[in-house]
């Protein structure tokens, strides 16, 4: 649980690194950065929607509500308050994913949900830095994400769902 929850967090410093190797690109692409964060959690809010009532319809419904709550958030907060927010947020879907994988096949769901955590840093990672915020302030505003998935995993072990 740990190696992966490790891959996942290193979304976050891909995104800060593509960002600082092309910072004059952030301006430009920001509005797309906020649109693929909405799908991200989207695609996240899917599969855990799907894989837990069965139904594709749902899951969409699911997916485009998040999405458009992410996307409609993202454009009225700040770029920082956003990715401390998504951070804090983002262990509940994983910690869910991982256990629904002891009930459903653990290689489809959690490795999914794992993915698009993964990719979710991506733009968060290059919004924080186009936003300006130091390197240390963007580590430790998302950090609670490690601490609070380990909570999650080995607090509430024993929940079955």
């Amino acid at each position: 649980m740990i190696l992966p929850l490790l891959i996942t967090y290193l979304g976050l410093a891909c995104g800060v690194a593509i960002g600082m190797i092309a910072r004059e690109e952030l301006s430009d692409g920001e509005r797309y950065f906020k649109i693929l964060q909405g799908a991200i959690a989207g695609g996240i809010a899917f599969f855990i929607t799907y894989f837990f009532i069965q139904n594709a319809l749902l899951g969409a419904a699911a997916g485009m509500i998040l999405g458009g709550a992410v996307i409609y958030a993202a454009t009225k907060t700040a770029p920082a308050t956003m990715g401390m927010v998504s951070y804090a947020v983002l262990p509940i879907p994983f910690f869910i994913a991982y256990k629904a994988g002891l009930k459903y096949p653990l290689l489809v769901i959690f490795p999914a949900v794992a993915s698009l955590v993964f990719l979710y840093g991506f733009p968060t990672g290059s919004l924080l830095l186009k936003e300006k915020v130091p390197l240390i302030k963007i580590f430790l505003y998302t950090s609670a994400f490690i601490p609070l998935s380990l909570i999650l995993f080995y607090g509430l072990r024993s929940i079955s769902l």
